[in-house]
Formats: structure tokens, C-alpha cells, sequence
């Protein structure tokens, strides 16, 4: 694996990494983020490991920055497990081993790439950047402050608190107070990179807090005369917005603490709440009555405010993506909304019919909506599925006035009418890293397949294959010629390749990509080039009849045919001249072929219900056949580690066979109805896929021949051939039409 281009972006970089380790965790047997944490503190406790965060785990196979320690704990954890299945090594590669020089190559390539973290130096009050949003709690006096609310009544003394979680999922921790006066803070913020903490106070104030020393920044500022009741950070950070009870929505350069311009509006009413489209051009309020964008590079409304007459609007917030707008109504609920229409989306989140929402946020994956009442609880919303998301948080003694996730999802604060503002760490159970599209598709891969858009096939009897890197899916028609597809784009690349006179019923590629070879109902077999599209030499001679089955060694050194003659044939794949003799078989129709891992083994699936194994350089026969079903063995396919040998039969039974005695291991399925034509195992060994007359794709654990989800639905033809993709993250087959299925294996890089 050779070190990564330090010229490369750092996105690209870490992107690259994450594949990378992606890469390693399935080949680790795809371990779960729980196992690999306890299987890294054990084995390097004594290295001065105490904690591997699933967080931080799940951020690594995502694309983020750390530290090298933790990225080679994560390699060398995965790396203990030597065969998926198999239980890790008690003794880790070494800190210094030679198969760890990638990794600190592409570390440092990613660190040199790194930009600096921007530092804004202004003219007075500079607001600093600490390095980390992670702080040791200290412990120091409660500092309670004069009351000074002046717009709700019975506010209390101000007090921010910082609350860790305890050793149960959702526990709460010490509390821990921070120096300053706040008086009663009615709105909070932070800012994009999470190094400060924005409060609006009743006094009409504004203050910045350092979240990591939770000490005040700079001097208050001082506009509003009457309580700061919202507030929020433009995407960049440049701006922070507030609003006040005096009618009057403010912008302020966080940097140099001064005021940009005057007020957007001078009679707005009670300014509840304000955020920003991700893209920092339009600003969201409401005012209890109704909705309103703003243009910030106008300073001027965009269109009529939406007016909400069933319900008083109280918090608004636009959703990281900038496609759903989120507005509490009281009694009402949390209304999603379109934000270019504002046209309402579904149904509002269900809450007590005597319960105010006053307050409402975003996750910063927009996969929760955090929700304040009137009562002093927190409530969590998916928003996917619009269910709870646990308990609520019940730890205010008064009304919730305001809500924010840091960036990174790893604390939610929240403040009260008095005047606690709660900055508690998320319990990871309830940390989502993922975009909601993205945990949709996987709650739906768990129920089997997601198919997308049927390529264009106008002939039967097709034959389907990828390309070795994935790009390109190769497709033999009835007609003979071979079409080229983009899976990416589902479209295709090139005309029809023509050459063949009858059906192209055999396909692969060799294990480089240099090359694709056809078999056809002619009786011939053709190379051809895969950039080109040109023929390779001329086709092969001295068949006897029509090809039906085709496979590659590994080392692509050899390329093996089967036919409905009985034999099977070796050829050198650069000239198409046979090797050595036809194999002698009583055997009957060869319907498959395939080598082993290894290429020591080569596989047949025969007419007389047999599975027969055979030297590959000799085609000699080891051993002696399988015991003999009542119909045909239509399909055989190797696991990728070579343990197991799959086939289906006509009597719509798949059977797992140990390949070294053909002896049958475990008992045969018999979910099809009819003819198993195709099986295939995943890249990384972790599925098998069958695929039968009845019209359906099954998946299946291979070492326990169990299904995996729900049957695909059901295709009006036989299901004929199947071919997963290089990443196993999709499915190709042959029914009524090609058609391209999603599967479970694209959950690994949805986690």
C-alpha cells in the first residue's frame, strides 16, 4: 500500500484513510464499533490506553482527524483479527511492524496537509480558539448574581452549568459552575467550530463564553433594552444574530464584538427564535405570528411571512441540509417545513396536548430534533420515523427557553426561565453521525435489498459482470452483443459490442482488467479490449458446441470453459489456445464453472446433479464426485477464504459443501420455488446470494444458511445470474431486465 500524495487535499486524504480502514474492518470479519472498543483496551491497556470513544471510532471510518496513537490503535485492533469469524489475537502487531509503515506514511501525509485552524486577530477583545472542545470539569464555587429579568416573571439568580454523563447510558453527572454573571438566560448559541458559547441574558446583554475554561470573553454587548430572547451563528461564524422583546433583530461581528449596522427590523414584536440557511444567506424569525426570511446581503424580507393561525410560532431552525425548516407551535407541536415553498411536510411531532414547545434544534446530521417545553424537559426526536428517542430529559424547574447541539453532536445545551443554562454530554446511544437519507437506507437494508432503476435490456438470457475496479458492468445479450453500463450513473457508455452470431451467455473479466471474455451460443469464445472495445485477437477454434460456462484463475494465468458437450477446456487467455486436453466426463450439460481462491481447486456444477472438483493444469479429477442429487447442479461459487463451496440445484435447494472432501455441510435450504440458476458470494465473504426461476433473490449467511432480510421482489422472469461488486456494496442480476440492487454491505460505510 504505498503512502498517501501529500499533494492531495486534506478531505481527499482523509477520505482515502477512512476507505482504507473500511477496507480492513471488513476483512476483520466487519466487527462492530462495541467489539473493536473492547478488543483495543484489551490489548493495549498496557500501552496507557483507557478509552477508544465509539465516537471517535465511528468518526475514523468517516473521514475525521485524530491523532496517530488512535488512528494505529484502531489498525492494529483490526488487524488481531486474522479471518472474519475468527476470534482477535490476544498479542497485537507491534507499535513498530513493518505492515504499519502505510499508515504512519499517510498519518503524516494528512497532518502536513492539515490547514491551521484560522485565527482572527481583532482590533480589541479577541475571541479565542482553544485547540479542544473537550475540558477537565473544575470545581469551583456557585456564583449567583442579582436577579435582573425583566420580561418573565420569577426568574431566578443565573448559574451555567456543565453536566457529564455518569456510567449509565443517560445518566447525569456532577455539576460544575462557571464564573460570571449572566442574569437569566433566555437564549444560547454556539458558535460553527464550537469554541464559543453565545448567552443572551434578560439585562438585554450578550455574552461569549470560552466552553473549555467556561470563562467569560471580552466585555458584554450591550444593544437590546429589553430581554435577548434568540440568537444564532451564521455558518462561517462571522455573524451572530440576536433578537430581543424589544422588537429588534441585531447582527454583531463575534470577533471584534461591534455591532454590523443597524437593526433589520424596528417593530418586529417578541423576536422568539432565529437561525440561518447552511448556506448563510437567508435568516429565519419568527415573532408568534408568523414566519420570516430575511436576505442578509439586503438587510431586507424575502416574500410574505408565513402566517401560522393554528398555532402560535415560538422556535424555528433550518436543518444542517437546508432542505427542512423546523417551527414550534405551542400546543401544536414541531411542524416541518419546505423552507423555498414553506409549505408544511408531514405531520407535526406529537407531543402532550397540555405541553408548550417553546423551544427547537437540530442535530448537526439532522437526524434529531431536540424539543424544550414549558415543563423544563428536553425531548429527542428522530426525525426519519418521527418516534422519541428515549426518555426526556426532565432537568429544568421552569420553562426550557433555549436549545443548541455543539457541532460535533457531542453535547446539547439548554437553558431555563431560571437562569441554569445545562451543557450536557450526549450519551452515545444517542449519537447519530449519519445524514437521515442515509439511516433510512440502512433500516431498509436490514429488510433485504433496495433496488434501484432497471438498466435497458431488451433480449433474455443475458449474462452480467463488473469490472475488477467496480466502474464499468458488462452485459451479454440474446442477440450477441455486449453492452457496457456505468453503475454509478446507470447509463451506458458505448454502443453494442458485435462479434458473436448467437447468444452471449458467458462473461468475466480477467483479474487485472486488461481484457473481458465472451462465450456464446456460436460455439466461439472472443477477448476484447475493455477501453477500446476491440476484439483481441481472433476468436477461439475446436469447440464442439456452445459455451455455457466461464471462469478466471486468480492469477488470471488460465481461462476455463464449460459447454452442454460434458468437457471442459483450459486456454491461455493472451492467444485463446488451449493448454492441454479436454477434461473426460460422463457427467453431462457443464452449467458452472469455478476456481478456488488459490486456484489449486477448479469446480464444476453438472447435469448429473454432481459437484466434481479437478486439478486446473491437468483437468484431472481429485477425488470423486459429490453425492448425486435428483436433478442438476446449476451453480457453484468459492468463498473468498476458500472453506466453503456454495451450489444451487434445479430442485430449488442451495447446499453448502466443505470443497477439500465434497462432503455437504449442514442441511440444504428450500426457500425457492424451482431452479437455483445463480449463487454468489460477497467480496468480503459475508453474503450469499441465490438467485432462482421463482423470480426472487434470496440473501443468506453463508455459514449458517440462514436468510438475511426479506426475498427482493419477486421479477416476472427467472433470475438467471448475479454478480456482486468489487466493494460488495451492490448487486447485479438477470430477470426480466438488469437491474442494480443496494445491499447490506453499504450499511458499513452508512454506520
Amino acid at each position: 500500500m504505498a503512502p498517501a500524495d501529500t499533494t492531495n487535499g486534506f478531505e481527499e486524504l482523509l477520505g482515502e484513510q477512512a476507505r482504507e480502514l473500511t477496507t480492513l474492518r471488513i476483512r476483520a470479519g466487519n466487527p462492530s464499533l462495541r467489539d473493536i472498543e473492547k478488543q483495543a483496551l484489551v490489548l493495549f491497556a498496557d500501552e496507557g490506553l483507557t478509552s477508544l470513544p465509539i465516537s471517535t471510532l465511528s468518526g475514523l471510518f468517516k473521514g475525521n482527524y485524530v491523532g496517530r496513537d488512535k488512528l494505529l490503535w484502531l489498525v492494529r485492533t483490526l488487524m488481531s483479527w486474522k479471518r472474519p469469524g475468527q476470534d482477535p489475537a490476544s498479542t497485537p502487531v507491534a507499535y513498530g511492524a513493518a505492515e504499519l509503515d502505510s499508515w504512519y506514511d499517510r498519518w503524516e501525509a494528512i497532518t502536513a496537509a492539515r490547514r491551521p485552524r484560522a485565527r482572527i486577530a481583532p482590533a480589541e477583545s479577541p475571541v479565542p480558539e482553544p485547540p479542544s472542545l473537550v475540558a477537565e470539569p473544575a470545581k469551583t464555587a456557585v456564583i449567583k448574581p442579582p436577579s435582573s429579568a425583566l420580561h418573565m416573571p420569577g426568574a431566578e439568580p443565573a448559574l451555567l452549568e456543565a453536566v457529564q454523563p455518569e456510567g449509565i447510558s443517560g445518566g447525569y453527572g456532577s455539576v460544575h459552575t462557571l464564573s460570571g454573571s449572566i442574569g437569566a438566560a433566555f437564549a444560547l448559541a454556539f458558535s460553527p467550530k464550537g469554541t464559543v458559547l453565545a448567552t443572551g441574558s434578560a439585562d438585554g446583554t450578550v455574552r461569549l463564553w470560552d466552553p473549555t475554561t467556561w470563562r467569560p470573553i471580552g466585555s458584554p454587548l450591550v444593544s437590546h433594552t429589553r430581554p435577548v430572547v434568540s440568537m444564532a451563528y451564521s455558518p462561517d461564524g462571522a455573524v451572530l444574530a440576536t433578537g430581543s422583546a424589544d422588537g429588534t433583530v441585531r447582527l454583531w461581528d463575534p470577533y471584534t464584538q461591534q455591532s454590523l449596522g443597524g437593526p433589520l427590523h424596528e417593530d418586529m414584536g417578541h423576536v422568539y427564535a432565529m437561525t440561518f440557511s447552511p448556506d448563510g444567506t437567508l435568516l429565519a424569525t419568527c415573532n408568534g405570528e408568523s414566519i420570516c426570511l430575511w436576505d442578509l446581503a439586503t438587510h431586507r424580507p424575502v416574500g410574505d411571512p408565513l402566517n401560522s393561525p393554528d398555532g402560535e410560532v415560538v422556535a424555528v431552525m433550518f436543518s444542517p441540509e437546508g432542505v427542512l425548516l423546523a417551527a414550534s407551535r405551542h400546543r401544536r407541536g414541531v411542524q416541518l417545513w419546505d423552507p423555498a415553498t414553506l409549505q408544511s411536510i408531514g405531520k407535526a411531532f406529537a407531543t402532550s396536548s397540555t405541553d408548550f414547545v417553546v423551544a427547537v434544534a437540530f442535530s448537526p446530521d439532522g437526524n434529531t430534533v431536540a424539543i424544550g417545553s414549558y415543563d423544563g424537559r428536553v425531548r429527542l426526536w428522530d426525525t426519519s420515523t418521527q418516534q422519541p428517542l428515549g426518555r426526556s430529559l426532565n432537568r429544568h424547574r421552569g420553562p426550557i427557553t433555549a436549545l443548541a447541539f455543539s457541532p460535533d453532536n457531542a453535547r446539547l445545551a439548554s437553558s431555563g426561565r431560571n437562569g441554569v443554562v445545562r451543557v450536557t454530554t450526549q450519551p452515545q446511544a444517542q449519537s447519530v453521525t449519519v445524514p437521515t437519507a442515509k439511516r433510512a437506507m440502512v433500516q431498509a437494508l436490514q429488510r433485504g435489498l433496495i433496488a434501484l432503476p432497471a438498466l435497458e435490456a431488451t433480449h433474455l438470457n443475458s449474462t452480467v459482470a463488473f469490472s475488477p475496479d467496480g466502474n464499468r458492468l458488462a452485459i451479454g445479450n440474446a442477440d450477441g452483443t455486449v453492452r457496457l453500463w456505468d453503475p454509478g450513473a446507470l447509463q451506458p457508455v458505448h454502443e453494442p459490442v458485435t462479434g458473436h452470431t448467437r447468444s452471449v451467455v458467458a462473461l468475466t473479466y480477467s483479474p487485472d482488467g486488461t481484457r473481458f471474455v465472451t462465450g456464446s451460443g456460436d460455439g466461439t469464445i472472443r477477448l476484447w479490449d475493455p477501453h477500446t472495445l476491440r476484439p483481441i485477437g481472433k476468436p477461439s477454434t475446436g469447440r464442439s458446441g456452445p459455451v455455457s460456462a466461464m471462469a478466471f484463475s486468480p492469477d488470471g494465468s488460465l481461462l476455463a470453459t464449460g459447454g452442454d458437450d460434458g468437457t471442459i477446456r483450459l486456454w491461455e487467455p493472451a492467444t485463446l489456445q488451449q493448454v492441454c486436453k479436454p477434461s473426460d466426463s460422463d457427467a453431462g450439460h457443464i452449467f458452472s464453472v469455478a476456481f478456488s481462491p488459490d486456484g489449486a481447486l477448479l469446480a464444476t456444477g453438472n447435469d448429473d446433479g454432481t459437484i466434481r472438483l479437478w486439478d486446473p493444469h491437468t483437468l484431472r479429477p481429485i477425488g470423486k464426485p459429490s453425492a448425486g442429487r435428483s436433478g442438476s447442479v446449476l451453480a457453484v461459487a468459492f468463498s473468498p477464504d476458500g472453506t466453503l463451496l456454495a451450489a444451487g440445484s434445479d430442485d430449488g435447494t442451495v447446499q453448502l459443501w466443505d470443497p477439500v472432501t465434497l462432503h455437504a455441510i449442514g442441511k440444504p435450504s428450500v426457500d425457492h420455488a424451482g431452479h437455483v440458476f445463480t449463487v454468489a458470494f460477497s467480496p468480503d465473504g459475508t453474503l450469499l446470494a441465490t438467485g432462482s426461476v421463482d423470480g426472487t433473490i434470496r440473501l443468506w449467511d453463508p455459514h449458517t444458511l440462514q436468510p438475511i432480510g426479506e426475498p427482493s421482489q419477486r421479477s416476472e422472469h427467472s433470475i438467471t445470474e448475479l454478480a456482486f461488486s468489487p466493494d460488495g456494496t451492490l448487486l447485479a442480476s438477470r430477470g426480466d431486465s438488469v437491474r442494480l440492487w443496494v445491499t447490506p454491505l453499504m450499511s458499513l460505510s452508512l454506520e
